[in-house]
């Protein structure tokens, strides 16, 4: 915690490592907002609670209808998490609208006990198909998550990002998934098991004043949700540089191909 803000939300005091003045502090808190500084900056949170994916949020972005089929040709992004144990393996994909937003709506859950030969089958012949614009795919690359990604098709056209998952990771993750709502950059199909994941998560402090997240039954969506935000994100940003004539032709209304 460098700073915290008033009753007023005004910057109080900075205890900056290199004596960022006040008022610095105010364009921060002016430029990305009161919440995300209170977060970033007081290490202060939106309720007692201290729930990273606050209800308004949700409310104002979960708005978009389940679709009807399984696949879009427009851009897409996917995050994976592979299950362990008693956990299921989930597959999140958001597409690029023509306003430039992602709508997160695709949601695919794999029976437990499924075999993850099943699941890279389906991400290396399925997945391109009905997806045939991914761009990217975030992938749970710890413990067992590491052998199957050996098993993707490195010649599909979607690159692959591995993700090794840690408390600093999860902070990170959890982080962007967050701003990328408050930044209207994502709207999302409210899935059931998504909405239960969202009000069981949990953000606190560590004795020694690390931010931890802790989930409730299962953190499976929430998992595979955040890899595709990470995705989205590293998308985007590619979108000045290897990305950029695929997007820049879909926002002039253009299909991708």
């Amino acid at each position: 915690q460098i700073t915290d803000v008033d009753e007023n939300d005004n910057v109080a005091y900075s205890r900056a490592e290199y004596r960022l003045p006040i008022d610095e502090l105010e364009t921060v808190k002016s430029v990305i907002g009161v919440d995300k500084f209170k977060r970033e900056y007081c290490l202060s949170f939106q309720d007692d609670l201290s729930i990273p994916y606050y209800q308004n949020l949700l409310d104002k972005h979960g708005i978009i209808e389940e679709p009807p089929i399984f696949g879009s040709k427009r851009l897409c992004c996917g995050g994976v998490d592979f299950g362990k144990h008693r956990n299921n393996s989930v597959l999140t994909i958001g597409e690029l609208t023509p306003q430039m937003q992602w709508d997160i709506k695709f949601f695919k859950a794999w029976e437990l006990g499924t075999t993850y030969k099943e699941i890279t089958h389906f991400i290396n012949k399925i997945l391109p198909v009905k997806f045939p614009n991914m761009l990217k795919v975030a992938v749970d690359a710890t413990g067992v998550g590491s052998a199957i990604v050996e098993s993707l098709d490195e010649h599909n056209r979607f690159e692959v990002m591995e993700v090794l998952f840690s408390q600093p990771k999860k902070v990170m993750l959890v982080e962007t998934a967050v701003s990328n709502l408050e930044e209207d950059l994502i709207n999302f199909y409210p899935h059931k098991k998504l909405m239960t994941e969202f009000s069981e998560y949990r953000r606190e402090i560590s004795d020694s004043g690390k931010i931890v997240f802790k989930k409730g039954a299962s953190d499976d969506f929430i998992d595979s949700y955040n890899l595709c935000n990470l995705a989205i994100t590293s998308a985007m940003q590619d979108g000045l540089n290897s990305n950029r004539q695929r997007i820049r032709s879909y926002s002039l209304g253009g299909q991708a191909l």
